[in-house]
């Protein structure tokens, strides 16, 4: 039986829904605390603020036209957004390495792991990595995109904090730093799909 929802006030789990891909089909989730705000809201917001900048180092074959917003009050259902505009990978006709990701590490003012956190964007195009190291350009072109990402989202007329939300300790702690990580990862849950 699955655990019910998490309450935490004024949070919002939202989850960039890959198309298919090489045999791969990835979630990324991170969360928004938003006072005042909805889900359509948050949804919208998150539309407009995403750029093809935040998927550089994936191949032009991964596709982006949804995204999921649940808002963790505990009844409320998640609702699926489909994007104004598809955002893809910018590599164009690169082959992926289905087993790599780039990280994309996020860091509170808290210690422990529900200070921290990490967003697992892959597959890796085999153009910018080698030997499991992504490229230095490709580092600096994430993080960028990354940072502005986040800064837009805070700057909006309501703005949307990005962050750590416990589900354990029911509790969210505010982004204070965004950063590509230059050695790749690997999320487990995508390699057991190509198995």
């Amino acid at each position: 039986m699955p655990l019910p929802p998490p309450v935490i006030a004024d949070v919002y789990k939202v989850t960039l829904a890959w198309d298919r891909d090489q045999g791969v089909e990835a979630r990324n989730v991170f969360h928004v605390q938003s006072p005042g705000n909805t889900e359509s809201g948050v949804a919208t917001d998150i539309d407009t603020s995403l750029t093809g900048a935040m998927f550089s180092a994936q191949v032009d074959t991964q596709a982006l036209h949804r995204i999921f917003v649940e808002k963790l009050d505990g009844t409320t259902a998640s609702i699926t957004h489909a994007l104004a505009v598809t955002r893809t990978g910018q590599i164009v006709g690169g082959q992926p390495v289905p087993s790599t990701c780039s990280l994309i590490s996020i860091k509170t003012a808290r210690r422990g792991p529900r200070g921290r956190g990490r967003i697992y964007l892959g597959p890796v195009g085999e153009t910018v990595q080698n030997a499991g190291v992504l490229a230095p350009a490709t580092v600096t072109a994430l993080t960028g995109a990354w940072f502005t990402f986040w800064t837009a989202l805070e700057s909006l007329a309501t703005p949307q904090f990005m962050g750590i939300a416990s589900y354990k300790h029911l509790d969210f702690n505010r982004l204070i730093n965004i950063s590509c990580d230059g050695v790749l990862a690997t999320q487990r849950r995508r390699q057991q799909q190509l198995a």
